[in-house]
């Protein structure tokens, strides 16, 4: 709980929790876990009265602070994480006594803090954003207006659109038509061009007669020389949500695969390209209004399974609910510190992901897994430990490349029907893989093992595109870089009407469209066979 909480509250990319048990650090900053009223050498700490926290200095760093969360039981440890992660109390002191918080909130699907809402139009001006140039980018030639949005995991457009972003803007009238445009841009790959006409000369003429005629009289009149214009730009889904293909093509930068929706204008002047005309012609003023909106009320959730660039860029399927009600964490029988540090590091980054604590994890053993088999589930196992369970689900695991027949994204995807592939050794390496869960076929499985478990430690880090794309549905460490060993999608998750589902089988999976072909070519020679029939019949009879 508290590391989502810790991390839902910093801008950095990644954050990673050290583990220790019965021992603080030589230096730093530490958050203790405490049941036992017995003081650590140099530390005195308060009689535990139920569930509260302490803070003092770390005896061995004069710089560094140590936070002691405490409670008589491990019920009370969690009502003072619970407590603290919700931040409805104001503390002071060196130590306090928490409040129990007795009705936690009910999440919705999809409704994490730092997501899109879904619930209807959301104004830009709501949003971060800048309005300056690019670093890169002349003042004169360009100004921007850039929204920092945060796009739900799995929105399927059944238009076939994508998302609508209802641009209102205005920019400045010139008697001239300079060819200005407005670019809309996402994640640095262009959209949408709108051009912005100028009015014409006669029309500034009339206008300014206009002006001339309500001044002699005394009429007030705007004399706004500014022409707003309102238009609709779609994001296309396969932009939004890359296949590992198109990721590739794209860009193969995890960082750019951040959700970002960036709106610009740039004057391009039919005279720029003159060297005797001055370097600022041609340039207008323009701005998005406020009341500008991005709307993915409309749309549904869908997504193909398993998706560990789905998992890596927002946390699902587990983010589903912000609060993690629906999730739970297997850890070994016997865990180290780097499984620990895993787990927490993992949550801490989907907490920053959607902005809230998960309040509601639960965290079993391998032992125990069959009491959480109705949630979807991050398994996280290492060294020896890894073996029982692997053994168990090795047929479960996309350790190949293997898949359900389907339509190639492109000319290079036609090989991979005809070539062997090997197995992938799921017992030496290291590795996260993703998968429709043994237990339940409704849930999910994430799988973060290693023979190693220090190198636990390190494909953890490589959640924020550091060492590569994370995509498909298994990935491995190797050498410092991620490798992509299987893209195989075999579920999804979600759900849509049916005749927008049956499309999207049909441009899956080409067996189905052959199948579906062949029905079809029959069912209509059987009527052309009948009505032909009933024709010869009316014919020999008359």
């Amino acid at each position: 709980m508290l590391s989502s909480w810790f991390a839902s509250n910093t801008n950095q990319l990644g954050s990673q929790f050290p583990v220790t048990i019965n021992s603080i650090p030589n230096s730093g900053n530490a958050v203790i876990f405490s049941n036992s009223p017995q003081s650590l050498p140099g530390i005195n700490l308060p009689s535990i009265t139920g569930p509260m926290v302490f803070i003092t200095s770390n005896p061995k760093d004069q710089y560094g602070k140590l936070l002691f969360v405490m409670g008589r039981d491990s019920a009370e440890l969690k009502q003072a994480s619970i407590a603290l992660a919700l931040g409805a109390q104001n503390l002071a002191g060196q130590s306090s006594a928490l409040i129990p918080v007795t009705n936690l909130p009910i999440r919705k699907s999809y409704d994490a803090p730092n997501w899109l809402s879904s619930n209807g139009p959301v104004q830009l001006s709501k949003l971060n954003g800048t309005t300056k140039p690019p670093a890169d980018q002349p003042e004169s030639e360009k100004s921007t207006a850039s929204s920092n949005i945060q796009i739900p995991p799995a929105l399927y457009s059944t238009n076939g659109k994508g998302i609508p972003i209802h641009l209102d803007y205005s920019y400045q009238n010139q008697a001239d038509n300079n060819n200005s445009v407005l670019s809309v841009t996402y994640k640095s790959q262009p959209i949408k061009t709108i051009p912005l006409p100028m009015q014409g000369e006669w029309i500034s003429k009339f206008s300014g007669l206009i002006k001339y005629l309500a001044q002699t009289i005394g009429i007030p009149l705007e004399t706004n020389s500014l022409i707003t214009k309102k238009s609709t730009v779609f994001i296309p889904q396969a932009i939004i949500y890359p296949s590992p293909a198109e990721k590739s093509i794209l860009n193969n930068d995890q960082t750019n695969v951040a959700t970002f929706v960036l709106t610009e204008f740039a004057q391009s002047s039919r005279n720029q390209y003159d060297c005797s005309s001055p370097s600022n012609q041609g340039n207008i003023e323009a701005t998005i209004n406020p009341n500008s909106t991005i709307d993915i009320s409309g749309m549904q959730h869908f997504i193909r399974m398993p998706n560990l660039a789905a998992f890596s860029n927002s946390g699902f399927p587990f983010s589903r609910l912000a609060d993690l009600s629906q999730t739970a964490v297997v850890l070994p029988d016997s865990p180290n510190l780097y499984d620990y540090s895993t787990y927490l590091s993992v949550f801490g980054r989907i907490g920053r992901l959607t902005g809230y604590p998960g309040t509601s994890i639960t965290v079993t053993s391998i032992g125990q897994i069959d009491s959480v088999k109705d949630k979807d589930i991050l398994v996280i196992t290492s060294g020896s430990e890894s073996q029982s369970l692997l053994k168990q689900w090795e047929s479960n695991i996309p350790s190949n490349n293997s898949s359900i027949f389907k339509i190639p994204n492109n000319l290079k995807d036609i090989g991979s029907w005809f070539n062997t592939h090997t197995n992938f050794d799921i017992y030496q390496n290291t590795f996260i893989a993703g998968f429709k869960s043994p237990l339940e076929s409704s849930r999910s499985v994430v799988l973060i093992s290693s023979i190693n478990p220090e190198k636990l430690i390190d494909i953890t880090a490589s959640l924020d595109g550091s060492m590569g794309s994370m995509m498909g549905s298994l990935v491995r460490l190797n050498e410092g870089q991620i490798e992509l060993v299987s893209d195989q999608q075999n579920y999804h998750s979600g759900s849509l009407p049916w005749t927008n589902y049956l499309s999207w089988l049909l441009s899956e999976y080409l067996s189905l469209f052959i199948l579906f072909s062949v029905i079809a070519a029959v069912i209509l020679s059987l009527l052309m066979y009948a009505a032909l029939k009933a024709v010869r019949r009316k014919r020999l009879q008359s």
